[in-house]
């Protein structure tokens, strides 16, 4: 294989790991994006402005699980995952 074609596999080779390591962080990030697309779908109405304060309905009426502390944790969690995968290439 000439030092052309080595170059050309290991920039591919590079490429790849950075896109699994996105991927990975990009799943984490739905994860812990999940409970608070799960209140949005079923908790919010269309007549509440965007600038509202949400707060959870008594549970008789609430559908979607309550957002808990770990909830925000794992939010905050993904953020910093996808911070770092950004971070190695250079895009933060």
């Amino acid at each position: 294989m000439s030092d052309n074609a080595m170059k050309i596999a290991d920039e591919m080779s590079a490429q790849m790991a950075t896109i699994a390591t996105l991927k990975a962080a990009l799943i984490v990030a739905m994860e812990g994006l999940e409970p608070f697309a799960a209140t949005a779908t079923h908790d919010i109405g269309n007549d509440e402005e965007d600038s509202d304060m949400f707060h959870p309905m008594d549970t008789r009426y609430s559908q979607a699980p309550f957002i808990c502390v770990g909830d925000l944790r794992r939010a905050r969690s993904a953020i910093a995952q996808i911070d770092v995968a950004l971070a190695k290439e250079g895009k933060c």
